[in-house]
């Protein structure tokens, strides 16, 4: 009603207060959660594109990964996040090894990482930048051929992904508005 938009919440806490102070804490409870939930609101927002970014992330690099393996190239370190390195693990023989952020040496297995800027992710492929001749192992001694669908294996992979999401999103079903 008209006037219960013209007055505060203070009016009606002084007013419940008075006549009925046991609901008078409800509505400090209500009003207060209102504004707590206006505030969470746009913060689980953003977390929630974070998480969907992150996934879309993994799976684009994971296209550059596999294609890479599959053409024999090293990847020296698969990131989730951009640097500098929050937590790394490496296999070490039958073991995990956890890697710290100042270590920089080459492992002869994949660094995994989550690193601490979470808007994005990479794949760090051994000779990449620093192309050594006569390394086979390294991104630059490949084929144009193998260099060309190791790029493009991140974009096969988000069509893959979509097409995966839009077959499982269809079969389980989504959404529909029946009000027509």
């Amino acid at each position: 009603s008209p006037l219960v938009n013209t007055l505060s919440p203070d009016c009606f806490t002084a007013v419940f207060l008075i006549f009925y102070p046991g609901l008078s804490c409800l509505f400090c409870v209500w009003y207060n959660m209102q504004h707590l939930l206006a505030l969470l609101f746009p913060m689980i927002t953003i977390l929630l594109f974070l998480a969907i970014l992150s996934v879309l992330v993994v799976f684009h690099e994971f296209g550059h990964y596999a294609m890479a393996r599959f053409f024999g190239v090293k990847a020296e370190e698969f990131g989730l996040g951009f640097p500098p390195r929050a937590a790394g693990f490496v296999r070490d023989g039958q073991t995990w090894k956890r890697v710290s952020a100042k270590d920089q040496k080459s492992y002869p297995n994949t660094v995994w990482s989550l690193n601490w800027l979470p808007l994005g992710g990479f794949v760090r492929l051994k000779g990449e930048q620093d192309a050594k001749p006569g390394d086979q192992d390294s991104f630059a001694s490949k084929s144009a051929f193998a260099r060309a669908w190791i790029l493009l294996a991140g974009v096969l992979m988000n069509w893959i992904f979509a097409i995966l999401v839009f077959t499982v999103g269809y079969t389980i079903g989504v959404p529909t508005d029946l009000d027509g």
